[in-house]
């Protein structure tokens, strides 16, 4: 089963232009997977803080994360974890480790945190490349759904 249409373009469409040149991955949502889409209000200062995060945790538990930036630096989703699970909030951890851009700049690990609060929705999503200044941003997330 592939994303919707208008989920693909939620996460390609609504990409920094630093990552313009991304190109659209296959997608795949096996039976059952649970999605969480979340958008970003991302003020024009950031550079690398995508507008839209795609999580999704399959029945075996696997938990994979897609937005802009993950496609640019890893190409293709990448495992997260969670590292809290209490009645007020899920937070989710993943890394982008040895990311190169293709004006050849390196930074040996990109951390990436989302903290979503289970009452309202509202999230918050850290990006921090090791060694340089950490962005962050807010929204909200929802369910998505897959065709």
């Amino acid at each position: 089963m592939k994303f919707s249409v208008w989920l693909s373009a939620a996460l390609l469409a609504l990409t920094p232009p630093a990552f313009a040149e991304t190109k659209s991955p296959d997608l795949k949502i096996p039976k059952g997977a649970t999605l969480i889409l979340c958008e970003w209000d991302v003020p024009k200062s950031h550079t690398t803080s995508p507008e839209a995060t795609l999580l999704m945790t399959e029945t075996s538990g696997r938990i994979t994360v897609t937005d802009g930036l993950v496609l640019y630096y890893a190409g293709a989703p990448v495992k997260a974890e969670v590292q809290l699970d209490n009645a007020h909030r899920t937070v989710w951890a993943w890394s982008l480790r040895r990311a190169k851009d293709n004006g050849n700049q390196y930074v040996d690990d990109i951390k990436v945190r989302l903290t979503l609060q289970k009452a309202d929705q509202s999230a918050l999503l850290f990006i921090n490349p090791v060694g340089y200044m950490t962005e962050s941003v807010r929204g909200s997330c929802g369910a998505a759904t897959a065709k």
